[in-house]
């Protein structure tokens, strides 16, 4: 799978990923030996966030596929754009958690088969803390997260710009 995420990201192509339960579609915005950064883009053409993945659960990787060009032609013509990230290779959870907590984006985070959302607090000695905002974009508390459990990050997708909108109106 290495060597297919490494041609698609240096000849930047739309890529369609398949996990278990999951399939996505973006740019590969960076990776590393053991994750993914995915520049989101939503079925319709549009800016969905980014997300961070082990490439470990990856099952198939699909590109220069008709879907995949139908994506790419959509983004262009809705002048679509991810902002441009600085990444540490060895760092890339790190990078995205600064990442998110500079533009004060809603991260999700996928543990253990449960969800959690909220606005980055602090992160150290591989722990996250973060301020949860539920399903109805209130404050929830704190929760403090091992990030060896986490399976996977989303930063300002569809469903944390959704949090972001309830939580400050």
């Amino acid at each position: 799978m290495l060597d297919t995420i490494k041609y698609c990201y240096e000849n930047k192509l739309v890529t369609y990923f398949y996990f278990d339960s999951q399939e996505l579609c973006g740019y590969i915005a960076y990776y590393n030996d053991d994750e993914v950064v995915i520049n989101h883009i939503s079925p319709n053409g549009l800016y969905d966030g980014y997300i961070v993945r082990h490439i470990s659960d990856i099952a198939v990787i699909d590109y220069d596929c008709k879907y995949c060009k139908q994506i790419e032609k959509l983004y262009k013509i809705r002048n679509q754009t991810h902002k441009a990230i600085d990444f540490n290779a060895d760092e890339i959870i790190y990078t995205m958690l600064d990442f998110a907590k500079e533009n004060n984006y809603i991260i999700s985070l996928d543990v253990k088969d449960m969800d959690f959302s909220g606005i980055v607090v602090d992160y150290k000695d591989n722990i996250i803390t973060i301020n949860e905002v539920d399903k109805n974009g209130e404050k929830d508390g704190i929760n403090v997260i091992d990030l060896d459990s986490v399976n996977s990050l989303f930063v300002d997708t569809e469903d944390e710009q959704k949090l972001r909108l309830l939580l400050n109106n």
